[in-house]
């Protein structure tokens, strides 16, 4: 696995966990509408599933999913962040974090820097050279 390889794994892992928190919220909200709409109907057959049983295991499963999946983003984030650290300039610190970290649109990290998107795009082409080196250092070090 190279530098960019491992960027695109954390920005991916970042917007994956948003959505499955997302469809957490959903559920959550879906159980609760099922619990206060079911709550004064009469009692339904034996053989018919159960409505809210169902949204909760549903809830359960997904939460079991997300703290699996949060585990694994948080040692990659916390690796990510050491070597984002080590970048020399604090410009190439908060592109690089807030592109791959906090998965921020290009747009959005213009709007924050004030910056144009051709000269931010070129700080983080220069950026990812530095992290390269970076990388291939922790990497040594890790093995």
């Amino acid at each position: 696995m190279n530098s960019a390889q491992y960027l695109m794994r954390a920005f991916r892992y970042n917007k994956y966990i948003g959505s499955r928190l997302d469809v957490l919220s959903a559920c959550k909200l879906k159980a609760e509408r099922n619990s206060s709409a079911f709550s004064e109907l009469p009692h339904r057959g034996e053989n018919e599933p159960h409505i809210i049983e169902q949204s909760v295991i549903e809830q359960i499963s997904l939460e079991n999913d997300l703290a699996k999946d949060y585990f694994f983003y948080s040692e990659l984030k916390s690796n990510l962040e050491k070597m984002i650290m080590e970048l020399d300039d604090e410009r190439y610190r908060f592109i690089i974090r807030h592109r791959y970290c906090d998965g921020f649109s290009w747009r959005t990290i213009t709007g924050l820097t004030n910056y144009s998107t051709r000269y931010l795009l070129k700080l983080h082409r220069i950026a990812l050279e530095e992290f390269d080196v970076i990388f291939e250092n922790f990497m040594k070090k890790d093995t």
